[in-house]
Parts: C-alpha cells; sequence; structure tokens
C-alpha cells in the first residue's frame, strides 16, 4: 500500500513542497495550541465562533447605548452643567456600567447567532450524527459564558464602584460651579426617625440662598402610607438662624394608601425649616453612606454593602420604638438584597447560554429570524423582570434574597425547560 510522503521526503525545491511544510506547520502550531485546552477540535471551533458573534454584538450594543449616554451627556453640557473635561469624564465613567448592562444582551446574541449558522450549514446535524449531542455541543460556550460571568464580577466590584464615585464627583462640583440652577431636584437620606425628604425647585441660586416654587415632600415610613407635601411660592435661606424661611405655603397631609387615603390641606404665610444650607445642597457630593441608603448600589461593592448592613444591626438597638426598628429593618434588607444581587447577576451570562440555544437549533431550511425574534422577547422578558425585582428589593419591604435572585433563577428555570424539549 502507499503512503503519503511526511514533509521531510518532499522535494525541497518546488513550491508544493513549501506550501505543504507551511500548511504542515501551521497544523503543528494548532494541535499544540489545542493541546492545551481540555476541548476538541469542534469544541473551539464552536468556541471561535461564540467568541468572534459575542464581541460583535457587545460592539453594537456599548454603541448603542454609549449614544444615549452621550446625548444625556450633551444636554448638560448646553444647560452649562458641565464642561467638555467634565463630559469626558462623565463619558468615560459610564462605559464599565454600560458594559455590565450589555454582557448578557451579548452572550444571549452571540449564543443565537452561533447555533442558528450551525443548524443552517447543516453542521449542528453533522455533530449529531458525529454522536456530539446538544448537552456536549454547549460545553464550549457555557466555559465562554462563565468567563464571561466572571469578568462581569470584576468590573461590577473593582472598576464600576470606582468609576461611578468619580462620575458622582465631577457632576457634584459641576452643579456647584453652574450658578443658577433649573429643575433642581436632591433627595435626603433616611434619617434616624425613618423620614425620607425630597426637596425640589424651579430655580436654585445657592449663591444668593433663594429658591422659586420650592417643593418638599416628606415620606415618614410609617408604614401606613402617610406623608407630607409642603409647597411655597419663595424660599429664602436666613443665614442668622439657619433656617429655610418659605413664604406662601400649603401643607398637604395625606394618610393612607390607594382609595383609601385621605388629604388635608392647609395654607399659611409664611413658615420656616430645618434644611441643608445652600452650599450643602448644591456642592457636596454624596457620602458612600448616603448613595447606599438611596439604594444605589452601583457606586458600591458587596463588601462596603456587608459592611454598610453590620453598621445597621449593630444600631438596630432593643430600645429602638417601632417606627425606628421597622425603618431600620427596611434598610438591612435593602442591603442584604443588594448584596445578592451582585452575587446573581454575573451567573446569567451562563443561563443566557441555556436559552439561546435550543432556541437557535432549528431545522436546515428554517429561518434564523424566528430564533432571533424569541431571544429578543426572553431578553425583554428578563431586563423586565430585573427592573421590577430591583425597584422592590431596593425598596426593602420584600424578602430580599427572593428578589436578588428571582432573575437568574427564571432564566436558569426558562433555559432548563428550552434544553430539555430539544433534547427529547
Amino acid at each position: 500500500m502507499n503512503t503519503a510522503p511526511t514533509s521531510d521526503e518532499l522535494p525541497t525545491n518546488s513550491t508544493s513542497a513549501r506550501r505543504a511544510r507551511a500548511a504542515s506547520g501551521a497544523a503543528s502550531r494548532r494541535r499544540g495550541l489545542l493541546s492545551c485546552l481540555p476541548l476538541k477540535i469542534a469544541d473551539a471551533y464552536l468556541l471561535r465562533h461564540m467568541i468572534e458573534a459575542t464581541v460583535r454584538g457587545l460592539v453594537w450594543f456599548v454603541s448603542l447605548l454609549m449614544m444615549v449616554t452621550i446625548i444625556g451627556a450633551v444636554r448638560k453640557l448646553v444647560d452649562n452643567t458641565l464642561d467638555f473635561p467634565g463630559l469626558f469624564r462623565v463619558l468615560l465613567s459610564e462605559l464599565p456600567r454600560v458594559f455590565l448592562f450589555t454582557v448578557p444582551m451579548a452572550v444571549l446574541f452571540g449564543t443565537v447567532q452561533t447555533f442558528a449558522d450551525l443548524s443552517s450549514k447543516g453542521e449542528a446535524t453533522a455533530l449529531q450524527v458525529g454522536g456530539m449531542s446538544l448537552g456536549r455541543m454547549m460545553r464550549a460556550p457555557l466555559i465562554w459564558g462563565a468567563i464571561l460571568g466572571l469578568c462581569v464580577f470584576v468590573v461590577q466590584e473593582k472598576i464600576v464602584p470606582a468609576t461611578q464615585q468619580n462620575k458622582q464627583q465631577v457632576l457634584a462640583q459641576a452643579i456647584a460651579n453652574s450658578g443658577v440652577q433649573r429643575n433642581f431636584t436632591v433627595v435626603l437620606p433616611r434619617d434616624e426617625n425613618g423620614n425620607a425628604l425630597q426637596i425640589s425647585a424651579a430655580l436654585f441660586d445657592p449663591a444668593n440662598g433663594r429658591m422659586t416654587n420650592p417643593d418638599l415632600k416628606i415620606d415618614n415610613d410609617s408604614g401606613d402610607g402617610s406623608s407630607q407635601r409642603i409647597r411655597a411660592q419663595t424660599g429664602i435661606w436666613n443665614l442668622q438662624s439657619g433656617k429655610w424661611k418659605l413664604f406662601n405655603v400649603t401643607i398637604e397631609n395625606v394618610t393612607g394608601r390607594g382609595l383609601n387615603a385621605k388629604f388635608v390641606a392647609s395654607g399659611t404665610g409664611e413658615a420656616s425649616f430645618k434644611l441643608p444650607s445652600p452650599q450643602a445642597l448644591s456642592s457636596k457630593a454624596k457620602s458612600l453612606r448616603e448613595h447606599l441608603d438611596l439604594g444605589n448600589f452601583e457606586v458600591a461593592s458587596i463588601s462596603d454593602l456587608a459592611n454598610r448592613r453590620y453598621e445597621l444591626q449593630r444600631e438596630l438597638s432593643a430600645n429602638a420604638t417601632p417606627v425606628q426598628r421597622a425603618a431600620n429593618t427596611q434598610m438591612i434588607n435593602k442591603m442584604t438584597y443588594g448584596i445578592h444581587d451582585k452575587i446573581a447577576t454575573p451567573w446569567v451570562c451562563v443561563f443566557l447560554v441555556l436559552v439561546g440555544a435550543p432556541l437557535a437549533l432549528r431545522p436546515q431550511r428554517s429561518s434564523g429570524g424566528f430564533s432571533m425574534g424569541l431571544s429578543l422577547i426572553v431578553l425583554l422578558t428578563y431586563y423586565v423582570l430585573w427592573s421590577t425585582a430591583q425597584g422592590i428589593g431596593r425598596g426593602g419591604l420584600v424578602n430580599p434574597y427572593f428578589m436578588g435572585y428571582l432573575p437568574a433563577a427564571s432564566t436558569l428555570l426558562v433555559g432548563l425547560v428550552l434544553f430539555w424539549k430539544k433534547n427529547r
């Protein structure tokens, strides 16, 4: 039987020999690279396609969301709230957060694109005929999802908190330098009695200590829906008394919730209120504690949230009133939700691979647009569920563990059901 000559046996002076030696060397290098990984040729092929499709989707989604961020930043530039250096610092600070938000989109897009291409070219059928099940085909994509999940965890713990705090400092300093501010709003953390205060004004002049149409909303968090709203025509800062004097005041007290709510309004000529000074309202960047108490968890890591929860647990004394105890427990639940939301989010990158692969594997002649449409519905459902869970979890009124893991667990359940149905 004739055997094919090796590269050493080929004539050295022919063009075909040089090409054969080059191909042999390239194949050897590929085999050497693959031998370092626990992957076979088919796994490496799938992994390469997953990486290419995911990176392509990541570039698209990041570019799209950064355009939205740029539009918002330019509006601040037009309003003289930001200058050009501040604009670029804000955009750079937002990039890591946008990356975190778009990675799940990119993972699902990359999975659907990879397996849809396998189906359209008949490669998925060939792999299955060769004895490769769907679960076996998903091994490399799942590894890639785990790698991206690890990247998400590192970015959200090490990079995003620092960049978001830098952004808040830039915006606070820009507001302090902007002079008169239109549509001013600031939310203060709850005090020791559980009262939350939002201060708004049509115009706010910190230099002269003056507000136009000030509007104060006080939520005492007593559990019965009670709140108070104080409106006035003008507010002037009194340096001697250290209080804001409001003129033409209308006070609206609300008790109860929904259809049972009762409104009691009263008017008065003028009144004085102990509020932060104009300089404190305009120029002071919020501390990490204030951000956490307001539910701005993107500025903190898991360790920051755990430390704040420990402080709140120590402050929960036996002599606390029921209102104080309820407010403190609510804050502890908020911190607990923030911790477990950050733990659960990276896992979504793995679970979306379980969703995308069964959706994309279709008969060879079917259109890939159907799979992409279904994946977009799944993605939209996930983000709606995540946003809803985030809003409820940050309120601290529902079990924080349930709300923290609900979006990721729901994604995993959908993926397992789709995988089971496709693999029957």
